[in-house]
């Protein structure tokens, strides 16, 4: 083995761990291969493809844009028409009120995204509400939803927000760490509220939303009920004493995120099914 070839090899590993999060998922695809996991309860196989393309690339762009990041993915979007979208992936929001960009490294990115879906950014570096409508517009176009910037519908809201909220859940499966107070809305919160909030109030919220007309059906009580318990089971874990402070404690939450997505999967693609706006598309 020549030393070119061994200089190489370690300049092409440290570069893989600059671009990937730390305690993320390690690529996109992994984020997409969950989030169809809970729309389709596996990988997607129907013939519409680039619809779902659309939908995942729009969430990388919003979620998980940083340094430049993602120009192929704008591009694409762009090509598709989908409105509102911001100039190129190296504008800031100081440069262009549609600037996306900011300089941030894998540990440090999600402070600007990661914080919740509805969450008003004291310094909005990533600015949000353009990279919320960047998601919503694109899911707008895909499912036709009447509604644009600023009045979008409810339900095409609340379908965004589990989007968003499936990549969270996928960064908490993975964290080598849990930081409270952290970068990234918790999974659980022992105190939860509205001014206080966790992925699971925030699910409870959006699922009600989403799937409006089947609250009272069987699929869906059964799910709500199975997510409520977990979370209380997963408050109850994160306000223990010490919190996360244990490897056993920390196996315990990441299998709570894992289980959350199991929750997901087996009832959110049949309640997909049962609504116009996602059978006409999928």
């Amino acid at each position: 083995m020549t030393r070119k070839f061994i200089l190489i090899s370690i300049l092409f590993i440290l570069l893989c761990a600059y671009l990937v999060p730390a305690g993320a998922h390690p690529s996109a695809q992994a984020h997409y291969d969950e989030l169809e996991l809970v729309l389709f309860g596996g990988k997607y196989t129907g013939v519409n493809r680039e619809a779902l393309t659309l939908i995942e690339y729009a969430s990388t762009l919003a979620i998980d844009q940083f340094n430049g990041f993602h120009s192929d993915i704008l591009t694409y979007l762009s090509q598709h028409r989908i409105s509102g979208l911001p100039p190129d992936v190296k504008t800031s929001r100081d440069q262009d009120r549609l600037g996306i960009n900011y300089t941030a490294s894998p540990h440090t990115h999600r402070e600007a995204t990661h914080r919740g879906w509805d969450w008003n950014y004291a310094v909005d570096k990533g600015n949000w509400p353009v990279r919320k409508n960047i998601l919503l517009s694109t899911v707008t176009h895909v499912f036709g939803f009447k509604g644009s910037r600023g009045d979008y519908d409810k339900q095409c809201n609340s379908f965004c927000a589990l989007v968003y909220y499936v990549h969270l859940i996928g960064d908490h499966q993975e964290d080598s760490k849990y930081k409270e107070d952290g970068p990234i809305v918790s999974l659980a919160e022992k105190n939860f509220s509205t001014s206080n909030i966790d992925i699971f109030y925030e699910l409870d919220h959006h699922l009600s939303i989403l799937f409006s007309n089947q609250k009272d059906t069987h699929l869906y009580r059964l799910m709500m009920d199975k997510l409520r318990k977990l979370g209380k089971e997963t408050r109850a874990l994160t306000g223990s004493t010490g919190g996360i402070n244990t490897p056993e404690k920390l196996e315990s939450y990441h299998a709570a995120a894992n289980e959350l997505i199991q929750i997901l999967r087996r009832s959110v693609p049949e309640l997909l099914r049962r609504e116009d706006f996602f059978n006409r598309v999928f």
